[in-house]
C-alpha cells in the first residue's frame, strides 16, 4: 500500500524516514513517499487513485478540506486537516496535529497563557488541542489580521504587553519570528514546530528559557496517522529514534 506527504515545499521532511522506519520494524510492504505540489486540486486524482492514505502539509491543511468527502469532529473544529484516508472511493480528513502536539509536552498546561505565531493550519489545530488541554488562555500573533475560530483575533508582533506576559510562547510559522525573547518572563517556554535547532530556539536557550522543538510532535502525530490507516497506534519510540530524540 501506497502513503504519502502532499504539501510544497517538502524536500526537507523527515516523514519518510519515520514511516518507513515503522514499516520495516513492524514487516509492512508498504511505502511512503514525498508527493511535493503547489497544486493539490490538480493532484488529486491521481491521489485518489494511487494511495490509501496521506498525510497533508502547508501549504494544503485548509485547501484540502474543498476535496474531502467526510471530516472528523476535530478537523470541523479547527477548520484544517492533515491526515487523508481513501476509503470505499471516499476520501476521509482527519487531524492528529493538536492531540499529537499535546502528547510531545512534558508539562500541564492548564491555567498557563500562550501565544502562538502564525494563523495557519498548524496554529488553529494547536489552538484547539491547548484549549481542550485547560489553557487559561491562547493569544495569535500574526503579520496580518485574519478570521480565526474559537472567537480569537489577532494580535502584532510589536505587542510587547502580550509576549512579556506569556507562560508558553509558540512558533508555527516557517520563520524566526521578529519578537525580542528578552522581554519575555525567565520561567517562559519557547516552543519552535520546526525539528531543528533553530535561530529561536538558540536565543532562547542563550537566555536560559525552557525549550521544545517539533519533533516530538511530529512524531506523535505520525503515530497517530496510523491510527487512522491501520487500526493501531504507531511505534512511537522507532520514531523518536529515528528522530534522535530519547522518549
Amino acid at each position: 500500500m501506497r502513503f504519502g506527504l502532499v504539501g510544497y515545499p517538502i524536500a526537507h521532511s523527515l516523514s519518510p524516514q519515520l514511516h518507513s522506519a515503522g514499516f520495516t520494524e513492524l514487516g509492512l510492504n508498504h511505502s511512503y513517499e514525498l508527493i511535493p505540489t503547489r497544486d493539490i486540486y490538480q493532484a488529486w486524482p491521481l491521489l485518489i487513485e494511487d494511495f490509501v492514505g496521506l498525510n497533508i502539509t502547508i501549504p494544503h491543511k485548509q485547501t484540502v478540506l474543498d476535496l474531502v468527502d467526510e471530516v472528523s469532529p476535530e478537523v470541523k473544529a479547527i477548520g484544517a486537516a492533515n491526515t487523508i484516508l481513501f476509503s470505499d472511493g471516499r476520501a476521509l480528513a482527519f487531524n492528529t496535529d493538536a492531540q499529537g502536539f499535546i502528547k510531545s509536552l512534558d508539562f500541564n498546561v492548564s491555567n498557563k497563557k500562550a501565544v502562538i505565531f502564525g494563523a495557519g493550519g498548524a496554529s488553529q489545530a494547536i489552538i484547539w488541542g491547548l484549549i481542550e488541554a485547560g489553557i487559561s488562555s491562547v493569544s495569535v500573533v500574526n503579520r496580518e489580521n485574519k478570521e480565526l475560530p474559537f472567537g480569537l483575533k489577532v494580535y502584532p508582533y510589536t505587542d510587547t504587553e502580550l509576549i512579556s506576559s506569556a507562560d508558553i510562547l509558540i512558533n508555527a510559522t516557517p520563520v524566526d519570528p521578529p519578537v525580542d525573547l528578552a522581554k519575555t518572563k525567565e520561567s517562559a517556554i519557547v516552543i519552535d514546530l520546526r525539528y531543528t535547532d533553530t535561530g529561536f530556539l538558540s536565543r532562547a536557550k542563550s537566555l536560559n528559557r525552557k525549550t521544545v522543538d517539533g519533533k516530538g510532535m511530529l512524531a506523535y502525530q505520525a503515530a497517530l496517522a496510523w491510527e487512522i490507516w491501520f487500526g493501531f497506534l504507531g511505534p512511537v519510540s522507532t520514531f523518536h529514534e529515528v528522530l534522535g530524540r530519547d522518549i
